[in-house]
């Protein structure tokens, strides 16, 4: 199921985009914004039994978005069940006219593990709940950053991001997220989650006005 998913990503307008706009059409381009689109920024939290880390496989329990100028949303699973939480995320998706849904490591985790949850929870079979992200158009920071970093993801996590734009973080460690949860401290998970995207938010308007072109002729590959 995830290389099935992988290459649906990378052959849809998640990563097609890029090269549409190399080639001249009107399109997103993975790294790039479109003006005066719906721009849809969000992060989840899952939780993460397994002593490994985390899978496709973990319970999403958290959802926190932000659509343009508005406050943070927060869908919790310990108040509407995780069945609920991913049928209202992706009620806001599809609510909007092709939104630019931007996170930070979405290629890799957010969208696979609301798509694999999704159909665990009987929303939908893969290719209905997969085309829900067809439309928009995603923008994964974490992607946008390699160039700047010689292509290693090592050093590109979100606190790192944060730290090196100067932006102090105030709630837990995202590692920290199972304990709270089985703890039931909620509310520092809603915490983290806001942070998270309000971060995400304040780094995607850097790189939007970062003069990145490496095609330009004072470029080495131009």
């Amino acid at each position: 199921m995830l290389v099935y998913l992988l290459l649906q990503f990378y052959e849809g307008p998640l990563f097609t985009g890029y090269l549409d706009e190399f080639f001249g059409r009107p399109l997103l381009t993975t790294c790039s914004f479109n003006i005066g689109m719906i721009r849809i920024f969000f992060d989840i939290e899952t939780y993460s039994p397994d002593e490994h880390g985390p899978s496709l496989c973990d319970k999403v329990i958290s959802i926190a978005y932000k659509i343009g100028d508005s406050d943070v949303v927060v869908l919790k699973e310990w108040e509407l069940g995780e069945k609920e939480v991913l049928t209202r995320f992706l009620d806001v998706i599809q609510s909007q006219d092709r939104p630019n849904i931007i996170g930070h490591n979405i290629l890799r985790f957010d969208i696979p593990v609301i798509v694999c949850r999704s159909v665990e929870n009987g929303l939908g079979r893969l290719e209905e709940i997969y085309s829900v992200f067809r439309e928009p158009y995603g923008i994964d920071l974490l992607q946008c950053l390699l160039p700047s970093n010689r292509m290693y993801f090592r050093g590109l996590g979100l606190a790192s991001c944060a730290e090196r734009l100067g932006i102090s973080l105030a709630s837990e460690n995202g590692s920290s997220i199972q304990v709270l949860y089985e703890r039931g401290e909620y509310e520092k998970i809603v915490d983290h989650n806001v942070e998270d995207v309000l971060v995400t938010e304040s780094l995607s308007y850097h790189l939007m006005n970062c003069d990145f072109d490496p095609f330009s002729e004072g470029s080495d590959i131009a």
